[in-house]
């Protein structure tokens, strides 16, 4: 599964999933890229925010929550509001570690997003 918005010379969307139950990831889609939720921007604009509201939280097998900008823009913001249980854990086919991303490309301009969590649950 990959969720994903982008935007070329506007803002990104935001990616808000709101749920009582659990939010999981893991593995790969039927052509092997590694699921994601991400919010991206590659020309002038400014990446969205992904907020993630839930009972529990896991990403496994390298997924990721991604936002970042790829052109001249700030990534956007990665938000967590967890009652429960977060596990963050395991690598993809190739090794990469999976998690909470806020990046800005090595070409671009602009400030990475901040990270935010409230946990009610050790991690």
């Amino acid at each position: 599964m990959k969720i994903a918005v982008s935007g070329f010379e506007a803002k990104a969307g935001d990616v808000t999933i709101e749920t009582t139950g659990s939010v999981s990831l893991f593995g790969v889609d039927s052509v092997g890229v590694v699921n994601t939720i991400s919010s991206q921007v590659s020309g002038i604009g400014s990446g969205g925010n992904i907020t993630i509201r839930a009972n529990s939280l896991s990403l496994q097998d390298g997924t990721q929550l991604n936002s970042n900008t790829q052109g001249q823009g700030n990534a956007g913001n990665v938000k967590l509001e967890i009652s429960g249980a977060v596990s963050l854990a395991g690598v993809d086919e190739d090794g990469n570690a999976g998690g909470l991303v806020s990046s800005v490309e090595s070409d671009a301009t602009g400030l990475v997003g901040i990270l935010t969590s409230t946990l009610t649950h050790s991690l």
